[in-house]
């Protein structure tokens, strides 16, 4: 006997096959994906969860709401940023993605653990190398001022100067003392990283937090806008306010009498705080810029050349990053760009 397969019966049959087929494809697809998937019916509970998805939330996860599975499971971390810390220790990714005529989601879940401890590791082991140049060049830089200082401190003993004279070595002793607490300070920063204790911050607090530095002086012309002042982020300020102050010391330097004015932009967009220090100093050339962020990299004769080296590990250590764009003899923008907690639309 002859079967017509292209009767309507059997064309149903065919069609159910092969979509019960492309079903269980999918399914194995699913099952041996490294990374977690979940499917979210319209009223948000979870309807399929694939083996790692289990693997990193446990059981049970089907027919579970999406809303306990996230109370039960996650638990934030002040240093999480854009990754999400479960409540095993391990760090994730979450996406979502719409499911099209559904009105379900499905969800991803990457697990970073893994990742983030290899680029920790590194970042260690990266800054322990710098260190050890770091300690050489370090004992130069510390050894002129100590030295300078002790030179006055020697002159301070000396029964036949004069008050105003000693006055005046005390005057020079401290300067050389702060100079050394600062190439100390900067040190300190850049071996750890700027991975301090982390709280919530406002952009006013850290404005705030740098003026304390520049206060009385007209140098700094800042401009942001009163929306932006509410912007939240994770961060430390001393150690971004630091970072900062860092900058805009180096544009000091930068500039002279014709051009005597450095600009500190505020601005926020798409979840990310961005801060611009503008200068129109000196400048760099092409080569200049390329070397500018290598730790000791400076064309100061007194210069250290850990200022931005350190202002980028504070940025790192803050999931931020560090830009720069110079012209030689038109001025330097240092763009700092931060993630922030705050999600708001801002008209710039």
């Amino acid at each position: 006997m002859i079967v017509d397969v292209t009767s309507a019966p059997n064309k149903k049959t065919a069609v159910a096959q092969t979509s019960q087929a492309q079903a269980e494809s999918l399914r194995s697809i699913l099952n041996i994906m490294p990374v977690g998937v979940i499917l979210l019916d319209k009223f948000g509970v979870v309807y399929e969860a694939n083996p790692a998805a289990h693997s990193l939330l446990g059981e049970p996860l089907t027919n579970q709401p999406w809303l306990n599975i996230i109370q039960q499971k996650f638990h934030a971390r002040s240093d999480d940023g854009h990754e999400i810390s479960l409540v095993t220790g391990e760090r994730v990714n979450v996406a979502t993605h719409p499911l099209e005529g559904q009105g379900g989601q499905l969800i991803t879940l990457t697990d970073l653990t893994e990742t983030r401890s290899l680029q920790e590791s590194l970042n260690r082991y990266q800054r322990l190398c710098e260190i050890g140049r770091m300690s050489a060049a370090m004992a130069h830089q510390i050894r002129t001022p100590l030295a300078s200082a002790l030179l006055y401190v020697g002159g301070l003993n000396n029964k036949n100067i004069s008050d105003e004279k000693k006055y005046d070595f005390c005057e020079k002793i401290s300067k050389q003392l702060k100079i050394l607490d600062n190439q100390v300070s900067n040190m300190l920063l850049f071996a750890q990283g700027g991975n301090q204790c982390v709280e919530q911050v406002s952009i006013t607090a850290l404005i705030d937090e740098i003026m304390l530095v520049y206060q009385g002086r007209k140098i700094i012309c800042i401009d942001f806008k009163q929306a932006v002042r509410k912007t939240i982020f994770l961060g430390n300020i001393k150690t971004l306010a630091s970072a900062i102050v860092n900058l805009i010391e180096n544009a000091e330097q930068a500039i002279d009498d014709d051009h005597d004015h450095i600009y500190l932009l505020v601005e926020y967009a798409n979840n990310y705080l961005n801060i611009k220090i503008i200068d129109e100093g000196l400048g760099m050339t092409a080569q200049e810029q390329k070397k500018a962020l290598e730790p000791f990299f400076t064309t100061k004769p007194q210069g250290t050349g850990l200022g931005l080296a350190v202002t980028q590990a504070v940025l790192h250590a803050h999931q931020g990053k560090l830009t720069l764009t110079s012209d030689k003899n038109l001025g330097t923008t240092v763009h700092l760009s931060l993630p922030t907690l705050t999600k708001q639309g801002v008209s710039q």
